[in-house]
């Protein structure tokens, strides 16, 4: 609650251990002489996965592999090709 009258700054408390961790495995292979087939594998835990959850919640299973290149896409080019919800 926004106390406007005695404005202050608050200590939050520290994010729990293992709360909101990201573990990535990525796999490259050189294709020919010059392309690089990269294929990413993205876990999320915790606070991170309930959020990327909460992304597809209102989608059908079919849906989620066209989806997620729009979440990806704000931060990096991305194709998506296989979507395993946990």
């Amino acid at each position: 609650m926004q106390d406007l009258k005695e404005p202050k700054l608050v200590s939050l408390p520290s994010i729990p251990e293992g709360s909101a961790n990201v573990e990535t495995q990525r796999v490259i292979t050189l294709v020919g002489q010059q392309d690089l087939l990269v294929k990413e594998t993205v876990t999320l835990h915790g606070y991170y996965g309930s959020w990327m959850r909460g992304n597809f919640a209102a989608d059908e299973p079919s849906q989620c592999l066209q989806h997620m290149p729009r979440i990806i896409e704000e931060h990096q080019s991305a194709q998506v090709e296989e979507f395993k919800p946990a």
